[in-house]
């Protein structure tokens, strides 16, 4: 599973890299990191920065018959290129939609992957939990603790904005060669017909048929009040 996040992420093993404060960064930068359980331990990898140009071929390579990525290696690629690959090919393989989960007040990582493990369990989907630094109690407690984690929350809306933008500008681009295919299709069909209705009707149909990947958010208790301001 990747966890997406704007808390500050240091050195260390397992969940303890994952702080209660935003990345020094600022607040809307975003760090993907990969997790697995073994047995009671937590395996943490962060996803690295840029892409080399031999990683970004080894992913088209890799890829080509589900995803067909027309990009371009020569380009600035980054690591968020290979999860998107690596979530969208498991939901298209395993016939699975795409939940964002975001959390609410109180919860620490311990708290957001327990929860996204039991949504995937539940209702057959794959979940990128969304986490921003709620530390809840911490070493303040009552009123001030909830004030204190609505405060992160107002903050963490810009890194929830640039990790949709980010999800989306991926769907786009590794549906893009789809898109061509219908196109060409949907053109040589109606080459000789003036039936625009029944044309862009074709096209829907067939784009549905292809790309079956739904993608969902939800949002628990005070992430709905990150959401609010994310829209704002």
């Amino acid at each position: 599973m990747y966890i997406i996040t704007n808390r500050v992420i240091s050195k260390g093993k397992g969940l303890k890299i994952f702080g209660d404060t935003p990345s020094p960064s600022g607040p809307n930068e975003l760090r993907a990191v990969k997790v697995n359980k073994k047995g009671s331990s937590w395996i943490t990898e962060q996803v690295k920065d840029r892409l080399t140009q031999q990683e970004v071929e080894e992913l088209v390579e890799k890829y080509k018959g589900e995803l067909n990525l027309n990009i371009d290696p020569n380009k600035n690629w980054y690591g968020s290129l290979e999860v998107a690959c690596e979530v969208f090919h498991q939901a298209k393989t395993e016939g699975k939609s795409i939940l964002i989960f975001v959390h609410g007040y109180n919860n620490d990582v311990t708290d957001v992957l327990k929860t996204a493990y039991e949504l995937e369990k539940l209702y057959n989907v794959v979940v990128i939990p969304f986490t921003w630094p709620a530390n809840g109690g911490g070493i303040i407690s009552g009123t001030a603790s909830y004030l204190s984690d609505k405060s992160d929350a107002r903050a963490s809306s810009g890194a929830l904005n640039r990790f949709v933008g980010k999800l989306q500008s991926f769907h786009l681009l590794l549906n893009e060669f789809a898109k061509s295919r219908i196109k060409e299709i949907v053109g040589i069909k109606f080459k000789d017909k003036n039936n625009p209705m029944a044309e862009a009707e074709l096209y829907s149909k067939l784009m549905e048929k292809e790309c079956s990947i739904k993608i969902n958010l939800l949002c628990h208790s005070m992430g709905n009040y990150l959401l609010k301001h994310s829209l704002i």
